[in-house]
């Protein structure tokens, strides 16, 4: 019986299972143990234009499953063998007839993008990317137009857009909008919610060890190979989720190669341009600030009385194109917000000031929008005195 396996039919159960269990219902024979696709009721319900061969294997780990609906050449594609030699002849099987799209599917894999829906804003470089994941995979999408802050029970229309976008939609990927009151009535609903998220909210705790991204790539096993096939560069992709993880010096610390590094840090600089129509006056009023830094200690501190440019991200790439190692630096602009970075203070100053954390905790910061900002003053013997207390 072959192991191989399968992606859902809608109203079966969710989940994995074999090519033998669907073949036995459309009639198809086992030859010496191998069963062959050539069903075109099962193919034009599984969205497979192409035949595709499966080989029996002792395992359902590390078979592929291809959807073909772009090949333009082969009408054949066979899985000779498992693991990466499979994986390798897939690739090379494939990129010579031409473009397409696929998925991998194993025993790790949690979700169907046939049955599944992302909720996300686009409103940095790292929820950007993963939009444009779930564009080329597939993945049902409602894309959320708020700023940083994004909160799910904001979000206009919400059922009604999730019904449109899938209608068959089973489990729901809500990325950094936190709202236990519309998760919970999500599930009450009959959705799986599952929450990507990697911050540390004023009342809720949501700090993960990995980005946002490589949550959301390890929710639809979204492996290299797979990223390759749909056309991404994996390179790139990783660098997004590292950056967002524990910003540059976090490629250095995973032993990203140097040449690496510096495509990562070009795209990320890249997209971070397309966010909005003020990056260049953020851009310019952080080069201003900064060479107007001044030291308390060995804390860097940047002002800014500009409160409608954020330059956060700005600042922290001219820190480090100048410091081998991270140091702390605080971000004040005081009718905006404030940001301590790469400090063991910021669960600290959580706890004292409220607002969040990110960066694994290393990074604290404070909104105005969230009620009137601590100074400068505040947050600096704040922070000293958790460095004497620890």
């Amino acid at each position: 019986m072959s192991n191989g396996v399968g992606r859902n039919d809608v109203g079966g159960q969710r989940g994995l299972h074999t090519y033998s269990d669907e073949a036995a219902s459309f009639g198809e024979p086992e030859a010496s143990g191998e069963i062959t696709r050539r069903d075109t009721e099962f193919a034009s319900e599984y969205g497979l234009a192409d035949i595709v061969d499966v080989v029996p294997s002792s395992s359902v780990d590390d078979l592929l499953i291809a959807d073909m609906r772009s090949l333009t050449g082969s009408r054949h594609f066979s899985i000779r063998e498992r693991g990466e030699n499979a994986e390798k002849e897939a690739l090379k099987d494939l990129t010579k007839t031409g473009s397409c799209q696929w998925m991998r599917y194993n025993v790790r894999m949690a979700l169907d993008p046939l049955t599944s829906l992302l909720i996300c804003p686009r409103n940095d470089v790292e929820s950007r990317e993963i939009v444009k994941l779930a564009e080329g995979f597939g993945v049902p999408t409602v894309v959320s137009e708020q700023a940083h802050g994004a909160k799910l029970d904001l979000e206009p229309n919400l059922i009604d857009r999730i019904r449109t976008a899938n209608p068959i939609a089973h489990d729901i990927v809500v990325v950094e909008m936190p709202s236990m009151a519309s998760e919970d009535r999500l599930r009450e609903l009959g959705f799986d919610v599952h929450v990507v998220d990697h911050h540390r909210y004023e009342s809720l705790d949501r700090m993960k060890s990995e980005s946002s991204l490589e949550q959301f790539r390890a929710l639809f096993a979204f492996d290299d190979i797979a990223l390759t096939m749909a056309g991404f560069d994996p390179v790139l992709v990783k660098g997004v989720g590292l950056i967002d993880r524990g910003f540059v010096w976090e490629l250095a610390k995973e032993g990203v190669p140097e040449a690496d590094r510096k495509r990562m840090i070009a795209y990320y600089r890249e997209e971070t341009a397309k966010l909005g129509t003020k990056r260049k006056e953020e851009e310019a009023e952080a080069k201003k600030v900064w060479k107007k830094r001044r030291m308390d200690g060995d804390v860097i501190i940047v002002e800014s009385n500009k409160k409608d440019l954020s330059i956060r991200d700005a600042i922290s790439f001219l820190v480090a194109e100048e410091f081998p190692a991270p140091p702390v630096t605080v971000v004040y602009q005081p009718n905006r917000v404030i940001y301590v970075q790469e400090t063991d203070t910021a669960l600290a100053l959580h706890q004292t000031f409220g607002g969040f954390t990110f960066g694994q905790n290393r990074c604290w910061g404070r909104a105005i929008k969230d009620g009137a900002l601590p100074s400068l003053e505040e947050v600096l013997a704040a922070h000293r005195l958790a460095i004497v207390t620890r």
